[in-house]
């Protein structure tokens, strides 16, 4: 059967669909893009913004034109289950809690192993550890899309990550819907570090990334696990506001002084070879002028490297969409233009401060 997988959004969503497409191939199935005639199209969507609620209809609108069965999952469906069950040739609505369930709408005989078999064109495994989120971000949806944090048990992780090297991958990124609570929901109860050390002793693997990881969440084991030659030295920890009284309405469990703080020492710590990302949201509905100038002044001092920026969007549903917009879009769209040239500035100036090193890469693929 011709098969073809679609994803928007975070890694964690990659990942599941990676396992999808490793257990599909090992079942005899072909894999194909949506111009190429499937007999069935998954597509796994996103809710993090409007714009990603629109990118996730766009998505199955396209699957549905190609005239195969069309199965959605992720968190857009999640939130939107009686609107996208009536869309065209929508077949199947899937929770985000029975993804392995997907499978056997299209094979029956199959099931979804968390085994990689064999290495597909990437380099890069995404291993999802954990799901879910027990914080409740005022501005975000993801929480109630997701559920409470869950793990898998540190031994199928480890198992997990030896398939993938012996398959042939080459690095594997740890990702998780709130990853630095990996953990902390298993008896007895485990950590990111613990993890981190089990796959290092226990694997060839030869290097391990990490995914998004809360600045408060940064421990001085996983700080010394970062110190290891098969450990990527680099963290991305989302700051979403400069400024304390923001940070308070976005019910954010830090203030602009304490990430600060924490970050310069981090870096303090793992030098200049760390490359540091952060996401930032421009425009929350009560960010003055001041406030927003307190998040460029941040963004402009800490040592980041990247910078994903946001205009803020409001989500119905979430405590924020029920703020006094003081901002307004023009001003959103002004002020999440001036970060991102920050962003592209400070990209350029970590690029610079790489001039003549020697430094080991990993190739997607050979050209030739």
């Amino acid at each position: 059967m011709r098969i073809s997988l679609q994803s928007l959004g975070c890694k964690v969503n990659q990942a599941e669909i990676l396992d999808l497409e490793h257990a599909l191939r090992r079942g005899g199935h072909e894999l194909v893009g949506l111009a190429e005639r499937p007999d069935v199209c998954v597509v796994n969507t996103c809710t993090v913004t409007a714009k990603s609620d629109y990118q996730s209809r766009q998505l199955i609108r396209r699957a549905a034109r190609t005239g195969g069965r069309v199965i959605v999952t992720g968190c857009y469906s999640q939130m939107n289950q009686d609107r996208v069950r009536e869309m065209d040739n929508v077949h199947h609505v899937v929770s985000n809690t029975d993804k392995d369930k997907i499978i056997s709408y299209i094979d029956d005989k199959l099931k979804v192993i968390n085994d990689p078999g064999s290495r597909s064109s990437r380099t890069r495994y995404f291993l999802k550890v954990q799901d879910g989120c027990s914080n409740s971000c005022s501005y975000c949806l993801v929480w109630k899309a997701r559920g409470k944090s869950r793990s898998i048990a540190l031994g199928e992780a480890v198992k997990r990550a030896r398939a993938a090297v012996e398959a042939g991958y080459k690095e594997i990124v740890l990702s998780g819907v709130h990853l630095g609570l990996y953990g902390h929901d298993l008896l007895p109860q485990v950590s990111l570090a613990d993890l981190m050390e089990e796959i290092l002793l226990k694997t060839k693997v030869p290097r391990i990334r990490l995914s998004s990881l809360e600045i408060n969440e940064i421990t001085p084991r996983i700080l010394k696990l970062l110190g290891d030659s098969r450990v990527c030295s680099h963290l991305h920890v989302p700051l979403q506001s400069g400024d304390s009284g923001v940070l308070g309405q976005m019910r954010r469990n830090y203030d602009m002084e304490g990430f600060r703080d924490r970050v310069l020492e981090i870096s303090s710590q793992l030098g200049e070879t760390l490359a540091l990302g952060t996401d930032i949201i421009a425009g929350f509905p009560t960010e003055t002028d001041e406030a927003f100038d307190n998040s460029l002044a941040l963004a402009s001092e800490l040592p980041f490297t990247y910078m994903h920026v946001f205009p803020y969007s409001s989500r119905p549903g979430t405590q924020a969409c029920g703020l006094e917009d003081i901002v307004g879009q023009n001003k959103r769209v002004a002020r999440a233009s001036m970060l991102r040239d920050l962003a592209a500035w400070k990209k350029e100036s970590y690029m610079r401060t790489q001039d003549g090193r020697i430094l080991e890469v990993l190739f997607e693929k050979r050209l030739r």
